[in-house]
């Protein structure tokens, strides 16, 4: 081999060395780069769905009924009364107010005045709206046969959205006492004497001198309590935004010892107020197990 073509190969290794580690140099530096990235903590912007502005107010119901342990005929509304909500679920919600016997509250002779007055127990309110078109001569009536019910309900969901929306958020503090949170959506003004109203609410509780009993029958949706005043609390809702406005109103200190706590739910409504009972109505309501949820109403139909 003469001199040039020995510096030609001495050169040419060199050259082919040089640009070998340069490249696995590149592909480390690439491999640690990709390590790394994949290693770096993802960050997800995440938001309180109860701040969210619901798409749509969707309009539920609450009936309010009346039951005593001395009628037979409390078996066959609360049994009813279950039906009904299996036919309309997720928008027909029930508070149960007992008459005469061990589950009677002081709530139940102020409600019934306050739906016009209680003749005899089988009476039931439908977001608290006059009848009309009734079986029974009933028109006018706010407190109406269960012949009647049905036909109100449907008539109240077949109205179209409603003007606010309820969510609810149910659960224990760090004192070990439950608290509720009643979030309220809304974008027009609304009447200025509005009332939120919080009923606490007890399923599956055993009969104890329940005239014509069956073995399967047991009271449901009884009212336990009312965590707002009676008339329920004022809550202003004159203002109006293309954007809507949420507000929250909290309820702590709730004692859970009172109640059993697997079968307890709550139910939240607003309504609006009038001197003449026949012009309060129910503008909507939410309903959530204790320790539990509900988002605002917008997939269900």
């Amino acid at each position: 081999m003469d001199v040039l073509s020995l510096e030609f190969y001495i050169f040419s290794t060199i050259f082919t060395t040089v640009i070998k580690n340069v490249i696995l140099i590149a592909l480390i530096a690439l491999l640690l780069g990709s390590c790394t990235k994949q290693h770096e903590p993802v960050i997800i912007p995440s938001q309180n769905p109860f701040e969210v502005m619901p798409v749509r107010f969707q309009q539920n119901v609450l009936l309010e009924y009346f039951s005593d342990e001395t009628q037979a005929a409390t078996v066959e509304n609360g049994m009813y009364v279950e039906a009904l909500k299996v036919n309309y679920p997720h928008r027909l919600f029930a508070a149960n107010f007992h008459n005469n016997d061990f589950l009677t509250t002081s709530y139940t002779t102020h409600v019934a005045n306050l739906l016009g007055g209680l003749i005899n127990t089988s009476k039931g309110a439908v977001n608290r709206t006059a009848g009309k078109q009734t079986i029974g001569s009933e028109d006018g009536l706010v407190l109406l046969s269960p012949n009647n019910w049905d036909f109100e309900i449907a008539k109240q969901l077949n109205k179209g959205d409603a003007s606010l929306s309820i969510a609810l958020e149910t659960g224990v503090n760090e004192t070990n006492v439950g608290f509720i949170n009643v979030y309220v959506a809304h974008k027009k003004a609304l009447p200025a004497d509005t009332r939120l109203v919080l009923y606490l609410l007890e399923d599956n509780i055993e009969p104890v001198f329940q005239q014509g009993n069956i073995p399967t029958f047991k009271h449901s949706n009884v009212l336990k309590n009312v965590l707002t005043s009676f008339e329920g609390d004022s809550i202003d809702l004159n203002t109006a935004s293309e954007k809507g406005i949420i507000q929250k109103a909290s309820f702590t200190s709730i004692n859970l010892g009172d109640y059993n706590v697997a079968n307890l739910k709550v139910i939240a409504f607003i309504y609006t107020s009038d001197a003449d009972f026949r012009k309060r109505q129910i503008l909507n309501v939410q309903e959530a197990g204790f320790y539990g949820l509900h988002y605002w109403d917008v997939t269900q139909d």
